[in-house]
């Protein structure tokens, strides 16, 4: 990562781990528990939906976990919220792309209204910087992105697959 882009990257990793977006289990939603057996970190995610499948209501998240894990399912709820359920199955199969350093693609963000846009895009980056800048945590930011995916194959519990370069 370009030494210009290192505070940056610092700053939100830190503001998502220090406040992360929609933490806390709610009451009356079915959620996924995925384990890390490398690390033992255990995060819960609720995924739901406002009318069928259309677009993704609520997502929340609690976790015994690193900072890693923690800040990338803040940025999952954010990334996530009002997609439909094809869109958020896209989305995390694409995050876990980049997490193995593959390039972020075009109109990630487009699901979003413009006032989120940039904010959503610069999560992406710092997906992105992962494997370059800590390879070895990959597994731990794709914690809530496997999630998302046994969320929808209706799965309540699994273990975390170890995600390596692609």
């Amino acid at each position: 990562m370009a030494d210009s882009l290192q505070p940056i990257y610092d700053a939100l990793l830190l503001d998502h781990i220090r406040s992360a977006r929609h933490y806390g289990l709610q009451p009356d939603l079915a959620s996924v528990d995925i384990r890390n057996p490398m690390c033992g970190d255990v995060l819960q995610l609720q995924l739901a939906w406002s009318d069928g499948d259309v677009p993704a209501a609520a997502v929340h998240f609690e976790c015994e976990c690193c900072g890693i894990a923690m800040g990338s399912a803040s940025l999952l709820t954010q990334m996530l919220a009002g997609a439909p359920r094809r869109r958020v199955a896209e989305l995390a199969g694409q995050a876990l792309q980049v997490l193995r350093g593959a390039p972020v693609p075009a109109g990630v963000g487009d699901h979003l209204p413009e006032s989120h846009r940039a904010e959503a895009l610069a999560g992406w980056a710092l997906l992105a910087a992962i494997p370059a800048q800590m390879p070895a945590r990959r597994t731990c930011a794709s914690l809530g992105w496997q999630a998302v995916l046994a969320a929808l194959a209706g799965q309540r519990e699994c273990a975390a697959e170890e995600v390596r370069a692609g």
